[in-house]
């Protein structure tokens, strides 16, 4: 007798329900020694309509996903899409992915939008290649079958991105530090350390208005923890997230960027080579020493004003940021993904990796389907 294959819609403000939620992923892939299952949180968000969905072959959980409807993305960017989150689907099961798709499509029709984009950690692209390497922290790590199942459905990419991991171990000459200080004073600016419990908003509105219009995205993933300014601030000093803004003469933020450690290697010395990916509390304290010893840093946004971009402060700034990466520990650094079609982004990439040792790279694609 055969079982039956069908998709559930789950409520997750059942605590029960959303912890067999979170499960689902390393459940699928226990036997996947780079798999870090997603922390993200699945709370509701003002302005977001989020419905989850299950796909089930009888009571076991073959796959999982979720239809988003951003009002906030649609309204700013006046981009009539929706989100298709998070997709995860068993791989011996990947004809049957369509059932799970097509749940979360029909949901998002009753939107009346014209196109679905697929996301994996909030970034609006899936990563194309790197499948037998851990992700990196906050970065798209979808499995391979996520890729193939979007692909079968018919979704296709419609943004190319790439991101560089870099290792500047070497001692950077005095001479490129000494322009990027002549640059500071030329556009009459300077680096400080982030003033966390003052600035924070200001940060985040300033990362909004720079990343929405050129990357069509915001990176709120790493900022929505900080609405309990004093939680929040612990926590950066234990994970080592820093915050650096650029500001005028007027104490205005001009540019900004962070970096914080690639936490899944620490992560993934928690979890098990074999079977489910379950963090146990006792291990803890080890998670947090091994967050300390992280070479590895990872940088999660970088935003600069057009006004000192055009004057180029993306290149002049390159030693300048590496030396204060440097100077909080870390040796190696990748880089958020980078559009293609960005010709300025792709020139500083030619840039620094002349100056620097490249270790590897990563390319990753916004996946779009047409509704109309």
């Amino acid at each position: 007798m055969s079982v039956r294959i069908e998709v559930e819609k789950v409520d997750l403000r059942d605590r029960k329900k959303r912890i067999r939620w979170s499960k689902i992923e390393s459940e699928i892939f226990k036997d996947d020694s780079n798999l870090i299952p997603s922390i993200a949180s699945y709370r509701e968000k003002k302005g977001i309509e989020s419905t989850f969905f299950v796909l089930k072959r009888g009571d076991e959980a073959i796959g999982r996903a979720i239809a988003t409807f951003d009002h906030t993305w649609v309204e700013r960017q006046e981009e009539n899409v929706g989100f298709l989150d998070d997709l995860v689907i068993d791989p011996d099961f990947l004809p049957n992915a369509n059932m799970l798709i097509e749940a979360c499509i029909s949901f998002l029709k009753e939107k009346d939008i014209d196109s679905v984009l697929a996301r994996s950690c909030k970034f609006p692209a899936l990563r194309t290649d790197g499948f037998e390497k851990t992700p990196t922290y906050s970065l798209p790590g979808n499995p391979e079958s996520t890729l193939m199942a979007l692909e079968d459905f018919g979704f296709t990419p419609v943004k190319r991105w790439r991101n560089i991991f870099l290792d500047f171990s070497r001692e950077i000459p005095d001479q490129n530090l000494s322009e990027a200080q002549e640059f500071l004073k030329s556009i009459d600016a300077r680096f400080v350390s982030l003033n966390f419990k003052k600035e924070m908003m200001a940060y985040y509105k300033f990362m909004n208005d720079v990343f929405l219009p050129l990357f069509g995205y915001t990176p709120m993933n790493i900022y929505e923890i900080g609405e309990r300014k004093w939680i929040t601030s612990i926590l950066f000093r234990l994970f080592r997230i820093n915050y650096w803004v650029l500001k005028d003469k007027k104490g205005d933020i001009i540019g900004a960027y962070d970096f914080y450690p690639d936490l899944n290697l620490a992560l993934k010395k928690l979890f098990p080579t074999k079977g489910p990916k379950v963090i146990k509390p006792l291990k803890i304290p080890s998670f947090l020493f091994e967050v300390r010893g992280i070479k590895v840093a990872v940088l999660g946004s970088m935003g600069l004003k057009t006004q000192i971009r055009d004057k180029g402060a993306m290149r002049n700034f390159s030693e300048y940021r590496i030396s204060l990466i440097k100077r909080a520990g870390f040796s190696q650094l990748i880089t958020t993904p980078m559009l293609y079609e960005n010709t300025a982004i792709m020139k500083y990439i030619s840039f620094i990796t002349k100056r620097y040792d490249l270790i590897s790279e990563q390319n990753f694609a916004t996946l779009s389907y047409h509704l109309g």
